[in-house]
């Protein structure tokens, strides 16, 4: 049915749906939305761009072929990252609800799936927001002197710490009194300022130890910055994004033009680009690519929808996706020239090879980068500066994650928690930080690590290829695409609906079965975890995806009928719904002369 078949109308239909609960109706507070369109501009941007963008993006070009993995990685940008970031946009903005509500409103046999989310973005908020806390204590602790990691001789530091090291030196085994055959490497300041200082790490995740009580102060001021910046409304963090999300490209900048300026950054840039195209016969590197833009982009979330529920009816989705998607990608790739001549200069002073100082995840952020920040003139300005803008990337994405969640529970129950949303996110804020005081003892480092191979790892993949068939097979792309032509008078990009019903499901479920292939259990530091680890990662990982499964069968199960009528009930929009959209923007469906009520 085409946009013709709508009429704007200054009237509400009256019909036998007269008390559904809308925005409008006395008692319900109105649902609250962007100050602007530059508010939701910078605030998805913000949530989107985080730590993934600066310590996983330049490490998997550098590792994946340099420059030609632009091609794979750019190439799954347009066919799964656009496309998956524009539908979720999409229906956020048409049903005008968070994660949970809007599933039920696709269709009942999808109602589950916003309650699989919900459980999701839990699990990976107890732990997000620990990388937050790291960051503030190295924060803390710049304001000195000199930085703290930048020398040996510290009660943390052992008798292996170094600062002036090559790649060919070695530990003489028999002056430390070590075995003849002795594995033991030098090491450096930074790498022994984290493991012994920050996480005072244990030996394995049977000992736990006590609390690192230092972490416990940052994880609670951590929590305490989200919920007051978050508390008010979206309005009010519309405003504090206007810092929050560009106050990080600033200082890219500043380091990117400090970066290229030092010795031997050359080198660095180089294996960051230097194209190797062989890469591109091993399916890894597809893997690699493409997950990255799942992870990157925020896709499954919950986020994005909400984001999108939040905007006027007749924003121009089409465009925002594509902006927003691209820009978010931009940031990983010019993040990269300013990590890797950092790095560069980092062999050039160890007198080494970028592959041996180049790193990964938190060994980048917390160890390799804070040692070439050590070796610079004025290292306390450029670490406080560069840990600065860590603070306000991990912000940026727990507002979007932690508003996500409140949005979620609150748009369920509108008459009753909508005008208490402070109550909400306060019993979210203490509930998970609660939870998350087993990544921050001693041996926490484990616990975070086993959240972050499970907690939004298979899971997340699954959820997203759910999401998809909802939306392209059962809600139906035609339904979809005049939804969309409804809300911005034109219908998504052909590239956009070719790769939602056939592109992006076949991609997602290829990704899916890659990632079980490949699966060789969890690690930490090479060390594999004991079997009642992996187990209870087992159980975070399958969680969130038996809900929506559980819930489809159990709707399907008790809806009358026979099979057929059955399947013809649970895959129907959900008509109440759809007659509150009519009521509240005046929406009617003509057919010839005569209109139908949604």
């Amino acid at each position: 049915m085409g946009v013709n078949e709508y009429k704007m109308s200054e009237h509400c239909a009256k019909d036998a749906n007269e008390k559904l609960v809308i925005d409008d109706e006395p008692g319900v507070p109105r649902r609250e939305s962007w100050n602007s369109k530059l508010d939701f501009f910078l605030a998805t941007l913000g949530y989107i761009v985080g730590f993934g963008n600066f310590w996983r993006f330049p490490y998997l070009c550098y590792r994946s072929g340099g420059a030609s993995f632009l091609f794979p990685y750019f190439l799954m940008l347009f066919v799964i990252g656009i496309p998956m970031f524009f539908m979720e946009l999409s229906v956020g903005q048409w049903y005008e609800a968070g994660m949970v509500s809007v599933w039920k409103a696709v269709c009942p046999l999808a109602s589950g799936l916003g309650y699989g989310t919900l459980l999701m973005q839990l699990l990976s908020n107890i732990y997000y927001i620990v990388i937050l806390a790291w960051v503030l204590f190295y924060l803390f602790d710049s304001f000195r002197s000199h930085v703290p990691w930048e020398s040996c001789g510290n009660w943390w530091n052992t008798p292996f710490c170094r600062t002036q090291r090559t790649a060919s030196q070695t530990v003489n085994c028999s002056a430390f009194a070590l075995p003849v055959n002795c594995s033991q490497t030098f090491t450096s300041p930074s790498e022994e300022y984290w493991t012994n200082r920050v996480l005072q790490i244990t030996d394995s995740l049977e000992d736990m130890g006590e609390i690192r009580w230092e972490l416990v102060g940052t994880l609670i001021l951590s929590w305490v910055l989200v919920y007051f910046c978050i508390f008010k409304s979206v309005r009010l963090t519309g405003k504090i994004v206007w810092f929050t999300a560009t106050f990080p490209y600033v200082v890219l900048l500043i380091l990117l033009i400090r970066g290229v300026t030092l010795d031997g950054a050359k080198n660095g840039l180089i294996f960051y680009l230097k194209p190797d195209f062989k890469k591109l016969a091993d399916p890894q590197v597809w893997v690699y690519a493409a997950t990255q833009i799942y992870w990157s982009l925020g896709i499954g979330f919950g986020g994005i929808i909400t984001f999108g529920s939040f905007n006027s009816f007749k924003n121009n989705v089409n465009r925002d996706a594509v902006t927003i998607a691209c820009a978010n990608c931009a940031t990983s790739f010019v993040a990269g020239f300013a990590v890797f001549s950092i790095l560069g200069f980092m062999a050039f002073v160890l007198k080494t090879t970028v592959d041996k100082v180049a790193a990964s995840g938190p060994g980048l952020v917390f160890i390799a980068y804070p040692e070439a920040i050590s070796q610079l003139p004025g290292s306390v300005f450029w670490a406080i500066l560069f840990f600065t803008m860590l603070v306000t990337l991990g912000l940026d994405t727990m507002f979007g994650a932690i508003e996500a969640l409140a949005t979620g529970i609150i748009d369920e129950y509108p008459a009753k928690l909508r005008a208490k949303k402070w109550l909400v996110l306060l019993g979210l804020c203490v509930a998970l930080g609660l939870l998350g005081l087993s990544c921050i003892t001693q041996g926490g480092m484990y616990v975070f690590n086993l959240f972050d191979y499970q907690a939004a790892g298979l899971s997340l993949l699954f959820m997203v290829l759910l999401e998809n068939v909802y939306i392209a097979w059962i809600y139906g792309m035609d339904r979809f695409s005049n939804d969309i032509e409804v809300m911005t008078g034109q219908k998504p990009y052909i590239w956009v609906t070719l790769c939602l019903k056939y592109i992006t499901p076949a991609c997602s479920s290829a990704i899916i079965l890659a990632n079980m292939i490949n699966w060789t259990g969890i690690k930490y530091d090479g060390r594999p975890y004991p079997g009642w680890a992996e187990a209870v990662g087992w159980v975070m990982c399958i969680s969130p995806m038996v809900i929506p499964v559980a819930v489809a069968v159990y709707v399907v199960w008790r809806t009358p009928g026979t099979l057929r009528e059955r399947w013809r009930i649970v895959t129907t929009p959900d008509q109440t719904t759809l007659v509150r959209i009519e009521k509240k923007h005046g929406i009617h469906r003509r057919r010839g002369n005569m209109v139908v009520n949604l």
